[in-house]
């Protein structure tokens, strides 16, 4: 015969420990999450790049050695934006990344023409933001290509002219192909101009067709090509 107390006294202790362990289990806190390695790393390449993004320092330019002939510059202008400047012994390229049709290519008398002008189109871009006077700026450079600041455009146009059939030579119409660059991107393209230079020694030494010899007499002016290429 089972002692009654004695199974009163097994009863409650397992009552007790029953009630510790709920109240153990009601006391844990609830679990917290982990990031795990993978995650972590993940983080940090985003507050890495959150940082990157940031930074508004000019990127250096990217030099290709592979032959001395094809020896070639690159800059993306005004901090990974649209437009990137391509340089060759022969010839400078600016180019629009999202729309590759809008372009606009300097041979080295046109370079010549455009360098010698920098001064004076900076003047008018700079105008754009004074309003002390109006802007209606237009260079020739050559070959039926104009450089253009115009008032209320903050933008610098570079940009091809024809002349539609049935116009005169002094009507000439800007056509599709070119391109505009904003203030920031005209800024930072002044400032490559120096290193642009020292990599293409001829680039920095090219000459304006009227800086040649044949443009001494005023028939040499008239049959120059690159001058008058809608005649005259």
């Amino acid at each position: 015969m089972v002692d009654t107390s004695t199974t009163n006294r097994m009863e409650k202790s397992l009552k007790k420990k029953r009630s510790t362990t709920k109240a153990l289990k009601l006391s844990l806190p609830p679990p917290t999450s982990t990031i795990t390695p993978s995650q972590d790393d993940m983080l940090s390449n985003l507050m890495i790049f959150g940082e990157a993004s940031d930074n508004n320092t000019i990127d250096t330019p990217i030099e290709d050695h592979t032959d001395e002939h094809e020896r070639r510059l690159s800059f993306t202008l005004a901090n990974h934006q649209d437009h990137v400047l391509i340089v060759t012994m022969n010839d400078v390229t600016i180019t629009s990344t999202s729309e590759p049709l809008k372009t606009i290519t300097f041979t080295a008398n046109r370079w010549a023409h455009f360098v010698a002008a920098v001064a004076d189109i900076d003047d008018e871009a700079k105008e754009l933001n004074r309003k002390t006077r109006p802007v209606a700026y237009r260079l020739h450079i050559g070959d039926g290509y104009y450089i253009s600041v115009t008032g209320g455009i903050h933008c610098i146009d570079f940009r091809k002219f024809y002349v539609p059939y049935g116009l005169s030579y002094d009507q000439a119409r800007p056509s599709k192909n070119g391109l505009s660059l904003r203030l920031d991107k005209w800024v930072h393209l002044m400032q490559v101009i120096p290193t642009v230079h020292v990599t293409f020694p001829d680039l920095a030494n090219a000459k304006r067709c009227i800086d040649e010899n044949n443009y001494l007499s005023q028939r040499g002016w008239l049959q120059c090509i690159s001058c008058f290429p809608f005649g005259h």
